[in-house]
């Protein structure tokens, strides 16, 4: 299916480490019509605060790039 954007999502949620990555280890990319970005966002805590922190970090970051969009 043809999309304009596309989110990807890796990361850590814990307890333990990943291979050598701590809890809270993140990396989002995101996809869209100005090209693709990648970040390393960080988030703390038990195991559902780090997800909630991954949820948020991606949401507001594909509203900091939509917003931009829409500035272009």
């Amino acid at each position: 299916m043809p999309a304009t954007w596309g989110v990807g999502l890796t990361g850590v949620a814990g307890p333990d480490a990943q291979d050598d990555h701590p809890p809270g280890t993140l990396s989002l990319g995101i996809s869209g019509p100005s090209g693709t970005s990648v970040t390393r966002p960080e988030a703390s805590g038990d195991r559902w605060q780090i997800r909630l922190g991954a949820v948020d970090a991606t949401v507001s970051g594909l509203l900091t790039r939509l917003g931009s969009q829409a500035a272009l």
